[in-house]
Parts: C-alpha cells; sequence; structure tokens
C-alpha cells in the first residue's frame, strides 16, 4: 500500500481495516459480503490465516501488510481501505472482479456454446473492439515489420486450411479473396454465390443488377467502341467545291463537275484504338480478413 503520510512511498502497512463490499455500495458496515479462507464456499470466514490478519468482514492487517481471501464469484466487489491510524495513512476504494477459482465452476447460463463469455457479460468498449469472422477491413502497416494483427488473413487468394479458421458451420478449407488492385461492390444476398451482375451495359442502374457474394467481373482498363462513343457528327468546309458541285480552281475561276457534293468528303482519322484508365486517384491498404478468434 501507499503510505500517504510518508510522501506515497510503497510499503507494508500494519493496523489498515479492509472491508468487502458489493460494487459501488455506500454503507460499507451494512453492506459487507462473507468471504472465506479457502477456495471452497460456506467455509470458515474470514482472511487466510497465514496472512496473520485479524477479524473476518473488515480485517485489520498486520504488520506484513498481507491479506489474501476468498468470495463468490463471478460478481463485482469493491474492497474499501481504512486506516486505524492518526494521522491516515490510506483512504481508498478498488475495484475487484472475482471469478471462480476452480475449472467448470463457472455457471453454464453465464457461458455460451462455444465456451465464451456472451457479449451481455463485456464492457461496451471491448464490445466495440470486436470483429466478426469473415469482417474484411482495410489496414494500414508503416512497414513490413509490422505483424499481421492476430486471427487476420491477407485477403490476396491463398489458401486457409481446414481447422485454422473459424467459420461456423463451414468445417473445411476455403481460399480467401484475392482483393489486390479491385474494388469491392455490394452483393445481393438473394443471387447465387459467385455470380456476376446482370443487365449488361445498364447494370449500374439498378440495384437488381448486383452480383452475388463473391460474384467478381469488370476491368481496371476499356476500349470504347463506335456504339459507346455520344452520337455526333463533324462540319467540313473545302474552298474548291460548292454545295451545288460547283469545282472552283485555284484561280478562283468555277467548273461544273456532275455529281459532285460537298458531303462525298471525308476528314481523316485519328487515334490508337487504345484502353483508357477507368481507375480514380488511389491510396494503397492492405485488405485483410478476420478468420480465426486471437
Amino acid at each position: 500500500m501507499a503510505d500517504a503520510a510518508d510522501g506515497g512511498v510503497i510499503k507494508a502497512l500494519a493496523g489498515v481495516k479492509v472491508s468487502v463490499v458489493p460494487r459501488g455500495a455506500v454503507d460499507v458496515i451494512n453492506s459487507l459480503v462473507d468471504i472465506y479462507q479457502a477456495d471452497a464456499p460456506n467455509l470458515t470466514q474470514g482472511p487466510d490465516p497465514k496472512t496473520g490478519a485479524s477479524g473476518t468482514n473488515p480485517f485489520i492487517t498486520n504488520a506484513s501488510g498481507s491479506v489474501r481471501f476468498w468470495a463468490d464469484g463471478p460478481a463485482e466487489y469493491d474492497i474499501v481501505f481504512e486506516d486505524t491510524d492518526v494521522p491516515m495513512r490510506v483512504n481508498d476504494r478498488v475495484g475487484w472482479n472475482s471469478s471462480p477459482a476452480k475449472v467448470g465452476s463457472i455457471p453454464t447460463a453465464t457461458l455460451k456454446v462455444d465456451a465464451g463469455i456472451p457479449l451481455g457479460m463485456l464492457a461496451t468498449p471491448v464490445i466495440q473492439t470486436l470483429v466478426p469472422i469473415g469482417a474484411v477491413i482495410d489496414w494500414y502497416r508503416p512497414s513490413t515489420a509490422v505483424q499481421v494483427p492476430l486471427g487476420f488473413k491477407i485477403c490476396d487468394g491463398t489458401a486457409v486450411p481446414s481447422g485454422q479458421h473459424d467459420f461456423v458451420g463451414h468445417p473445411g478449407g476455403f481460399n480467401l479473396p484475392d482483393l489486390r488492385n479491385v474494388f469491392i461492390l455490394g452483393a445481393d444476398v438473394n443471387k447465387a454465390d459467385a455470380v456476376t451482375y446482370t443487365g449488361g451495359v445498364a447494370f449500374y442502374d439498378s440495384k437488381n443488377n448486383a452480383p452475388g457474394i463473391r460474384g467478381e467481373s469488370g476491368s481496371n482498363k476499356h476500349v470504347l467502341s463506335k456504339a459507346q462513343l455520344p452520337n455526333h457528327s463533324h462540319n467540313y468546309n473545302d474552298k474548291y467545291a460548292t454545295n451545288s458541285g460547283t469545282l472552283k480552281s485555284a484561280a478562283g475561276t468555277q467548273s461544273s463537275v456532275d455529281g459532285l457534293a460537298a458531303d462525298n468528303y471525308e476528314t481523316g482519322t485519328i487515334g490508337n484504338d487504345e484502353a483508357h484508365n477507368n481507375m480514380p486517384l488511389y491510396y494503397g491498404l492492405l485488405k485483410i480478413m478476420k478468420v480465426k478468434r486471437a
């Protein structure tokens, strides 16, 4: 304990009254719980005799300042410290979450079928950090020296053997999706697995055209066809011809040319039919999947 009267120095303190009460109890004296000398219920009450403390609950520490005891669990308790010396050297309250000391002594009702602790038993900050099996997240790694978080795999198409994942209902192995250089598109749970989008060029116009889970298609580059070009025309003017079919000479004199019309002339061609890039600006992060509980 820290001796407040001696500048907070940590040392054994005799003569400290220790009380064990339910978490947050205000009336300490009338809220005392049963504590025992051993890890079994209904035995002799009080602290372990080897610690030399006197009393049951509350009890008083001896020169060793050490106390050991058992209480029913799982439960949330507060341990209240009150000094019997004047001036007071310590006055504190600390929380204690007791848990059963024997294997199998936690009631089945507090456990899930898979032997995990139910979410309702966890604190909100803990629940907020949980990631379900199969969840894919963007993960920043400052250098290759940083290891992939425990329970995660990089989505690069490699195989995950049976026994190395925790997908309930799927005991066999599976291949991770290869998410390198691709974007994620929301799938339709009512579509067959791995089916691609439907609807042709209009697939983006309706949510019903979404792919099934694991469906993949598309490309990072595209070559436009003539049908995909906007409807348009090109104006063409020739100083040697008129719309009536009269041909002008370089000197400016005119002569009639049967069947000659301005729309018989064509512009020159340009372009190399190359593909264009479909990708917007990007920043590379690792896609990782939660496959096993840490």
